[in-house]
Parts: structure tokens; C-alpha cells; sequence
């Protein structure tokens, strides 16, 4: 696995990837949230000093910030984020993410939890009919929601995620749905 220093980075493409994380999501504060360009150039400047122990404030311990480099693994495995993205935009940053750190030749896996697993498991000894008008759209395409804590998908759906992206070749050779 390659990290790579945010000092040392490629600073316009980690200012994109930072720029495209919400200011705070499941436990993750992005500090430079809503930086113009030169601004975050001036985060970076804190963070080189602040990894070498200078300048610190009171109390702060030196840190280094680090970034995956592009196309740094053999296997990529996605192992929850997408049971708790409910935007469609939010599940592609994440599939891109996974395609961008993993090797050309690489495979990704990634699990997701059945759209009937969820409503086996809430509605199955309740009401049936609710947890249908609930998860899934009058032309039975899935819905994916906050209010639930997880989000299920149909297979056939979740294929659907792929199709885009290997009808442009970007993907590594093996894609496996868990």
C-alpha cells in the first residue's frame, strides 16, 4: 500500500478529492471543507510544519495527513460504505474511489445488503404491505433512504452500478458483488 503525505501529494488532485467529501459525515470532519484553492494551499503549509512538530498549537501532538495513491492495490475491498449512501452521487464517489486506488489489473469487492433482507427483518412478523410501499417506488425500483439505517439493494440494481462504468473501461479486471 502507497500513502502519500498530503505536503508530497499532487496538490490540485487532493484538493479535489478533499473538496469532494461533505463537511462532516459519519464521524468524518473535513476541515478544509468549502477552502478556496489557495487557502487549502496554506492548510498544507499548517500540515508540513504541523508534522514536523512546528508551530504546534498548545496541547496538539505532531500528525502527518496522508492520501492512497492511484492505483496502489492489487484487491480493494468495500466493506460498508454502501449500506449508508442514499444518494446515487455519493455511491458513484465511492465506486470511482474504489476504481482509482486499485491496479488496472486489480479486483474490487465490494458488499451491500439485500433490499429483502431489510424487509425480512422488518416486516416480516409486521406489516408486509408498508414495508413494500416503504422500500420500493409503484414501479418496484428500490428506494434509498435516510430515515433507515441501512439501505438494501435489488441485484439487478446493483449491477446497474457497473455497467457505466465498464462501458467506459475504467474498472480493474474483476468486479465481485458480496
Amino acid at each position: 500500500m502507497e500513502l502519500i503525505r498530503v505536503q508530497d501529494s499532487d496538490y490540485r488532485k487532493t484538493y479535489e478529492l478533499y473538496m469532494s467529501f461533505p463537511e462532516s459525515e459519519n464521524g468524518y470532519m473535513n476541515n478544509v471543507y468549502g477552502y478556496d484553492y489557495d487557502r487549502f494551499l496554506e492548510w498544507i503549509d499548517k500540515k508540513r510544519n504541523w508534522s514536523l512538530g512546528k508551530e504546534l498549537p498548545e496541547g496538539f501532538v505532531a500528525d502527518t495527513t496522508y492520501v492512497l495513491a492511484d492505483n496502489a492495490f492489487d484487491v480493494t475491498l468495500v466493506f460498508g460504505p454502501l449500506y449508508h449512501l442514499y444518494e446515487k452521487e455519493e455511491v458513484e464517489k465511492a465506486i470511482d474511489e474504489a476504481i482509482r486506488v486499485t491496479k488496472k489489473d486489480g479486483i474490487i469487492l465490494f458488499a451491500f445488503i439485500s433490499v429483502f433482507a431489510i424487509m425480512y427483518s422488518n416486516y416480516f412478523t409486521g406489516n408486509w404491505g408498508a414495508g413494500q410501499e416503504e422500500n420500493f417506488t409503484q414501479d418496484y425500483k428500490v428506494r434509498h433512504f435516510k430515515e433507515q439505517l441501512f439501505t438494501g439493494y435489488d441485484v439487478a440494481e446493483f449491477e446497474d452500478l457497473f455497467l457505466e462504468k465498464r462501458s467506459h473501461g475504467s474498472p480493474p479486471r474483476g468486479w465481485m458483488a458480496l
